[in-house]
């Protein structure tokens, strides 16, 4: 066998090498998410961007940029961002920043004022800024145009979002007692407030700005009648003494009550109606009463003691007209001088066959000339009465006298001169006699009081204050007042506030979750503690099943 050589071919390894991908590589997965994320964070930021205004104020008592708050309804909307002075000085211009609440919401609707502490006739309010410091409020109001510039308020305003109702206005002659916060009531219940007053334009009348809440607002009709009810109203006249008072906090407060001539028909009044505020109940009563009136004259030969204008013209216990002006003129040979009563008759106080509501002027005027001649031609004259012993006020009484001498209504330049009666004797002694019972019965009210015991009591009571160390008092209460002085208000209140800062910079210390450096430290320490525990635990188990480990070590 012959040996043939062994034939050997070369083999060469092969590498198996892929194609690159040109598809999407995952790689590129993180970068694209992170900035879609961050995309969408920039446009959110767009689309929420804060709201930012200036509102200018006569005065910024108290407000801090950086710290006083903007509040809706006790709720922070924002804060101060700067606080600086016009260029001419002429108001302060604060800056501010509202967030949660967009522009969309900020028209020019929306109001503005400084919270403080404020004492006024409804109270005390604001009490609580005492010691968080004082805050803007604002009021969005409903509807209006965006707006960047406003001008605030100088008192509180009442809103109109969360505190639904409807303002209206009055026309006063005088404001009286009212001021901001005087109740305006309806069958003595409080069912708003006046919020603001201001001189009119014309200087002539008050216009008063007040607010109704709902659903008392629906009560105010086209024809409601307000009237004031402040303070204590007294009148003395012929009829007697006549006192006015709602209650002891109108008193003190003022206030406006208002009435429906019919509560059960009739829309509400549009919002800002103008209203004429009467000063009475009944003024607006006896006003429509002597809207048409028609004027005479009363000559008195005797004088006309205590008959002033406003007192009432009487027959038969009922009113007819008003004393206008009481007068005098010369006689013909200007030797002496006649008092005379200017006098209305006024028709819707007579019968209704006198005074024919819906006539002419004329008309009625004549209806009103033939009724005062038919009086005449009955005997009937016109005297002076006392109507009031105690106010000595007179009023004028159309009074019969059957034996009363011809005497017609004679006419002067178009106005009824009525016949008159001088005052009888038997009325004198009357009158007189009357003054006398009076004079007696005050002077029998005066012999009743204890002066003697009334002045033992006060010669007591002065002795007693006598007593009293008043200079002492005057100088303890001076020395409190020095003491009090020197109390260094400003320094304690700087430390108190470097107290909280340090208070606050602690507590940041002790919260881990925030990255505090006292609480990570402590969050770490208590982690090896309980690691530290486990380890002890299970060493002791060990040592329980195998103590034998003591002296042999652990297998």
């Amino acid at each position: 066998m012959t040996d043939q050589p062994a034939t050997s071919k070369s083999r060469v390894s092969t590498a198996n090498v892929k194609q690159k991908s040109k598809g999407f590589s995952p790689v590129w997965v993180i970068p694209i998410v992170a900035a879609l994320v961050g995309g969408w964070m920039v446009f959110q930021n767009l689309i929420e961007e804060n709201a930012k205004i200036e509102v200018t104020f006569k005065s910024a008592a108290g407000i801090e940029a950086g710290k006083t708050l903007l509040k809706v309804r006790d709720i922070v909307v924002g804060k101060v961002t700067a606080v600086e002075f016009t260029k001419d000085l002429g108001v302060i211009k604060v800056a501010m920043e509202f967030e949660g609440i967009g522009p969309e919401h900020i028209t020019d609707k929306t109001r503005f004022w400084v919270v403080k502490p404020r004492i006024g006739a409804g109270g005390v309010s604001g009490m609580d800024t005492l010691l968080s410091g004082a805050y803007i409020e604002a009021d969005p109001g409903e509807g209006g145009e965006p707006a960047v510039k406003f001008t605030g308020m100088e008192e509180p305003g009442v809103y109109q979002l969360g505190n639904p109702g409807t303002s209206y206005r009055l026309e006063a002659s005088t404001l009286g007692s009212l001021s901001r916060g005087s109740p305006i009531k309806y069958r003595d219940v409080a069912v708003g407030q006046v919020t603001r007053y201001k001189l009119a334009e014309d200087s002539v009348s008050v216009d008063i700005e007040i607010f109704i809440r709902a659903p008392y607002d629906k009560l105010v009709k086209k024809d409601t009648r307000f009237w004031n009810i402040s303070g204590l109203d007294v009148e003395a006249g012929a009829e007697g003494f006549k006192l006015q008072m709602a209650s002891i906090a109108t008193l003190i407060s003022g206030g406006v009550a208002f009435s429906d001539v019919d509560s059960s028909s009739g829309a509400q009044a549009e919002a800002n109606s103008v209203f004429t505020l009467y000063q009475h109940e009944d003024e607006q009563e006896v006003a429509e009463e002597v809207a048409f009136y028609v004027p005479a004259k009363l000559y008195f030969r005797n004088g006309v003691n205590g008959l002033v204008a406003g007192a009432p013209l009487e027959y038969k216990g009922l009113r007819l007209g008003t004393v206008e002006k009481v007068t005098a003129e010369l006689n013909e040979d200007k030797t002496d001088m006649t008092t005379i009563a200017a006098v209305r008759i006024e028709p819707d106080r007579l019968p209704e066959e006198s005074n024919s509501r819906g006539e002419s002027r004329e008309f009625r005027t004549k209806l009103v000339h033939d009724f005062l001649e038919v009086l005449v031609e009955h005997g009937v004259r016109a005297q002076l009465k006392t109507g009031n012993l105690l106010t000595g006020k007179s009023l004028i009484e159309f009074k019969k006298f059957p034996d009363a001498k011809p005497d017609p209504v004679r006419y002067v330049d178009g106005l009824a001169v009525f016949p008159t009666m001088p005052e009888s004797l038997a009325n004198i002694v009357a009158k007189i006699d009357g003054i006398t019972t009076k004079i007696n019965q005050i002077l029998a009210k005066i012999d009743a009081i204890p002066i003697t015991q009334i002045g033992n009591n006060l010669a007591t009571t002065t002795a007693k204050m006598n007593k009293i160390p008043m200079e002492e008092i005057g100088h303890n209460m001076a020395g409190l007042t020095a003491k009090l002085e020197a109390i260094p208000t400003g320094t304690i209140s700087k430390q108190l506030t470097a107290t909280l800062e340090s208070l606050k910079g602690l507590i940041e210390s002790l919260n881990a979750a925030k990255g505090g450096v006292v609480g990570v430290q402590a969050r770490r320490a208590l982690a090896e503690a309980t690691r530290a525990a486990t380890a002890l635990r299970g060493m002791a188990e060990y040592l329980e099943r195998h103590p034998e480990a003591l002296l042999k070590g652990k297998k």
